[in-house]
């Protein structure tokens, strides 16, 4: 991807997001995206970014000036990226939902310990 300003506007930029699940993350009542790039989608020439870090973001979402909204994001992972399915869940029975993603370099879990928990 380029460097134009509108696709920074939250801050991060990347390629591929193949797949995204929802969930409450932060315990603050809203739905917060999950997603991330995809490692190796396309392969070494078909990819816009085949050295790019094969990241894994949440974004938070807050309500902007008028009826906008703004999407802070927040990083879960840099090197594990997403395949094609994401699962937001309670995995540990704590009551906050963890992150499962499986891609081209394994499976991985990111556990979700929200502070007071």
């Amino acid at each position: 991807m380029d460097d134009r300003s509108e696709e920074r506007r939250h801050g991060v930029a990347f390629s591929q997001p193949h797949a995204m699940a929802m969930a409450d993350i932060d315990g603050d009542g809203l739905t917060d995206l999950v997603t991330g790039k995809r490692r190796w989608a396309h392969g070494p020439t078909g990819d816009e970014e085949p050295g790019a870090d094969p990241v894994v973001y949440w974004f938070r979402p807050s309500r902007g000036p008028g009826s906008s909204v703004r999407d802070e994001p927040h990083l879960i992972d840099d090197a594990s990226g997403v395949g094609v399915q994401i699962a937001a869940t309670d995995l540990d029975g704590d009551g906050t939902p963890d992150v499962l993603t499986a891609s081209k370099l394994g499976t991985f879990l990111s556990l979700n310990h929200r502070a007071g928990r």
